[in-house]
C-alpha cells in the first residue's frame, strides 16, 4: 500500500495511506509501530525542519506464507497475495496487529521540505538519487543501489536494466508488479509533471 509520512522537527508526526491521490486516511499509529520507519531522525542537520516521504509499504513473499499458514492452523480465511495483505494491514484498528504482519516500509520520494523558517528545501536537492541517498544515511529503507535501482546514463540502461529484473522477479523477496523510471534531475522532474 502507498504511504506519505511527514516529519517535523526530527519526529514522525503524521502517517497517512496515499488513498487515491487527493484523500488518504490517517494512520499514524499504525506508521509508528512499522519496523523499518524510523520514529526520529536528523533531518535537521540537513536543514530541514518539516518533510513529506512517500513510498509503499509491502510484505516479504516468505513472510506472507507464514502468515497463511498460522491462518490455516486457525481455520480462518487465507489471504489472496501480499499486496493485498499490506494494504490492509495499514488500515487496521489495532496496531498490535499491524505490528504481527511484519509490513515492512520503502520510501522513495521526498515530495515536500522546508527549514524552520517555511523556505523551499527540495530546491537544494538537484538529483531524485541524491534524496535517496539522504534517506538511506537516515536510516529508512530504500531500494538497495546497484541491485534494486540503478542510475542509468541513457534509455538502452534503463531498458536492459528493467529486462533483468523481469527475468529475475520471481527470486525476488517481494512481489513485484512493474519497474519505476524517474528522470534523475529534479529541475526536470518539476517540468515533465507527474
Amino acid at each position: 500500500g502507498s504511504i506519505a509520512l511527514v516529519y517535523e522537527n526530527n519526529q514522525l508526526v503524521r502517517g497517512a495511506t496515499r488513498g487515491n491521490g487527493q484523500e488518504g486516511e490517517e494512520m499514524t499509529a499504525n506508521a509508528r509501530v512499522i519496523r523499518s520507519i524510523p520514529l526520529s531522525t536528523d533531518f535537521e542537520k540537513h536543514g530541514i525542519h518539516k518533510v513529506e516521504l512517500r513510498g509503499e509499504v509491502l510484505i516479504r513473499k516468505d513472510n506472507f506464507e507464514k502468515i497463511n499458514a498460522a491462518r490455516a492452523e486457525l481455520g480462518l480465511s487465507l489471504f489472496a497475495n501480499p499486496r493485498n495483505t499490506a494494504t490492509g494491514g495499514l488500515r487496521m484498528k489495532d496496531p498490535r496487529e499491524v505490528a504481527d504482519r511484519g509490513l515492512e516500509a520503502f520510501l522513495y520520494t521526498l515530495s515536500y521540505a522546508t527549514d524552520i523558517d517555511g523556505n523551499n528545501k527540495l530546491d537544494e536537492i538537484d538529483t531524485h538519487y541524491e534524496s535517496m541517498d539522504m534517506l538511506a544515511s537516515l536510516g529508512f529503507k530504500i531500494p538497495v543501489d546497484g541491485v534494486e535501482r540503478k542510475l542509468c546514463n541513457n534509455i538502452k540502461e534503463v531498458a536492459e536494466f528493467c529486462l533483468s529484473w523481469e527475468m529475475g522477479r520471481e527470486e525476488y523477496a517481494y512481489e513485484v508488479d512493474g519497474m519505476v523510471v524517474k528522470v534523475n534531475d529534479r529541475r526536470l522532474q518539476e517540468r515533465a509533471g507527474f
